[in-house]
């Protein structure tokens, strides 16, 4: 009885406040692994990737003028075809796996991009070109 003593209800509310906030990101990063495909799939995703780098691309118009703009050629962009560069997270909804990608990394310049890639019987699409 002593302890109910020396604890007041400050105390207790911080104790609860805290281990709420804990909880929580501990779930949210657990949910964050979830993204993630299978290793199967990344495996496909990966050898794919890979045999983009040899085929032949569309780039969208938006694109290829900041990609003049930043002296940036499409050989610049295809050192990013990797899976190390993908980012699953941001796949558009319904679209992943086979068909799109988001695609991050540093060019050999230093700039850091983004841009989605396309695959598909219609062809090869890159598009949405960013920079960070």
């Amino acid at each position: 009885m002593r302890f109910m003593h020396a604890v007041n209800y400050k105390q207790v509310i911080g104790f609860i406040a805290v281990s709420t906030l804990v909880l929580g990101a501990t779930l949210m990063r657990n949910q964050e692994d979830t993204k993630a495909p299978s290793a199967d799939v990344q495996a496909l995703d990966a050898k794919l990737l890979n045999d983009l780098k040899q085929q032949e691309l569309q780039i969208d118009p938006k694109t290829a003028e900041l990609m003049a703009t930043h002296h940036i050629s499409e050989n610049d962009l295809r050192t990013l075809f990797d899976i190390d560069h993908l980012n699953y997270g941001k796949c558009e909804a319904g679209n992943c796996h086979y068909t799109s990608y988001t695609i991050e990394g540093k060019l050999d310049n230093g700039k850091e991009v983004m841009f989605k890639l396309d695959s598909g019987e219609d062809g090869n699409m890159l598009r949405d070109l960013t920079f960070h």
